[in-house]
């Protein structure tokens, strides 16, 4: 309310400064917000005198807030004649992480006469462009203070050891204001090491695991599949005995990246002692997804009881190596019950075994809509029975449910085809929901990667820490050979305002760095 109450104040620095925080502060389709940043829109004229170029600047926080016109007024800007104007709708484009901004930036970067080059230099970073990394060296010994700050600030933001040792000597420079942002790029530089990151993002987690908040223990059982799994595992046995079921399904949901046996025998022993029924099927899926035999005795014992935690354990029973699990599917896709045929569908993907296609087959027929649209999803996933797979795809194309279309879109890349309805993943990105574009992620996550790398610095310069998240799992996914643009893309968030995010990129760039 404060903000708010600034945003309006007479003296425009004033007002401009604390709509630019109120922006910051606020999520997507904030109406105040944006109502603030409008006002000031209309003052452009009067702004310029306080903060040149200002209607650029409050152009991006507009599209970071997810204004339906603010990021087509950007690009118009982009082919501005004033290089400055050019400049900063670019700078905001790249901390939206739209690659719109490359090309601009590039030109000012490459422009020898430009006085910009320094500013376009460290705009590019975001972008995953480091071609101004030998300009920031250089620029270090410019004899203008600012420039060696911000030289400085973009080597840290680069991060690579190299420029350690022409950075060293600014810790002794004479301007305060360099030596502190020297120190912040040595430390970040530092902080890149490979066991520096695991070891960060385990000591958060045990730390957090340990709070009484339960939201934070939540939060760092989520992240536990991130992690070494020598590591993870005690956090894991810890998170499973936890006294907030929220907290265990995290646990069991994290757990699913885990691949080593002890990981599955520790989810062994909690799934018989659980009591809390979504928890016990959230650890069935986790042990089929793990895919240990070590988990057969107790999946054989749960796949005995007669309804979804039965079925979901006899497709946990056929990843882990157990055939006869196959049956109950077959029996189960044929239950006059729609949760057991749910959960028949489910199984069988989960089982990511072919055997299961015939399954599937038969729920493409079934009479209610969300049973023949998650057997489409799983036909797509083993790529098989694409003509009786399709129509379905094309039915939920048709509806209004954003997420349901993104979902759809994405099977059908998984066929080979080129979905021509639905809402694409970049008009996902423009929802002010972030559920809707949290969704988004599915089909960018099928998509050829440099189709999708665009959309992905998108989620991850997104304002809602979800849909951030959901941007880090499209990387680890969706870029399999990529290890240079993941590199890039994880060291944008290591520093992010969230502390679940800021761990998941960690402890993934700790495995690949």
């Amino acid at each position: 309310k404060r903000l708010i109450k600034y945003a309006r104040d007479k003296d425009l620095a004033i007002a401009f400064r604390a709509t630019l925080e109120l922006a910051d502060a606020s999520d997507g389709g904030d109406k105040d917000a944006i109502a603030a940043l409008l006002r000031l829109v209309g003052r452009e004229t009067e702004l310029n005198d306080v903060a040149p170029y200002a209607g650029a600047v409050l152009l991006g926080k507009l599209a970071a807030l997810r204004h339906d016109k603010a990021r087509p007024i950007l690009y118009q800007i982009l082919e501005d004649e004033n290089e400055r104007a050019r400049l900063a709708a670019a700078e905001g484009l790249a901390r939206l992480g739209d690659e719109a901004a490359l090309a601009p930036l590039k030109r000012t970067l490459d422009d020898a006469a430009s006085p910009n080059r320094v500013v376009a230099a460290v705009a590019l970073i975001p972008l995953g462009d480091y071609s101004g990394y030998d300009l920031l060296t250089e620029k270090l010994a410019d004899p203008d203070p600012g420039t060696r700050r911000l030289a400085a600030r973009g080597l840290g933001d680069v991060g690579e050891k190299d420029s350690v040792a022409a950075l060293r000597p600014l810790l002794e420079d004479a301007d305060w204001t360099v030596r502190v942002a020297t120190a912040v790029a040595l430390v970040s530089i530092v902080g890149l090491d490979p066991t520096v990151l695991a070891q960060a993002s385990v000591d958060w987690a045990r730390s957090a695991l340990d709070s009484e908040d339960w939201a934070v223990r939540q939060a760092a059982a989520g992240v536990l599949g991130d992690m070494p799994e020598d590591d993870a595992v005690p956090l894991l046995a810890q998170a499973l005995l936890d006294p907030k079921p929220d907290v265990r399904r995290a646990a069991a949901r994290s757990a699913r990246k885990m691949k080593g046996t002890e990981a599955a025998r520790t989810i062994s022993g909690a799934v018989l002692a659980e009591a809390d029924p979504e928890v016990k099927a959230d650890q069935v899926r986790a042990l089929g997804a793990i895919g240990d035999a070590v988990a057969l005795p107790a999946l054989q014992e749960l796949a005995e009881d007669p309804g979804v935690l039965g079925v979901l354990a006899s497709g946990s029973r056929i990843a882990v190596g157990d055939a006869a699990g196959n049956d109950r599917l077959v029996v189960a896709i044929a239950d006059p019950r729609v949760g057991v045929r749910q959960a028949a569908v489910e199984a069988s993907v989960l089982a990511d075994n072919p055997m299961v296609v015939p399954t599937l087959s038969t729920g493409i027929r079934d009479r209610v809509f969300d049973v023949r649209f998650a057997s489409a999803e799983g036909l797509a996933h083993y790529q098989a029975d694409a003509a009786a797979a399709t129509p379905v795809l094309e039915e939920a194309l048709a509806k209004k449910d954003l997420s349901l279309q993104g979902r759809a879109r994405a099977a059908m890349l998984a066929f080979g085809q080129t979905p021509d309805a639905g809402a694409t993943p970049g008009q996902l990105l423009d929802s002010p929901d972030p559920a809707v574009r949290q969704s988004a992620a599915t089909e960018i996550a099928a998509m050829p990667w440099d189709q999708a790398r665009p959309l992905v610095r998108r989620m991850l310069a997104d304002p809602d820490a979800g849909v951030r998240g959901r941007g880090l799992d499209v990387v680890e996914t969706g870029a399999p050979g990529q290890r240079a643009d993941a590199v890039k893309l994880y060291k944008g968030v290591l520093d992010d305002a969230d502390a679940t995010v800021r761990a998941k990129a960690k402890a993934r760039l700790s495995r690949i760095a």
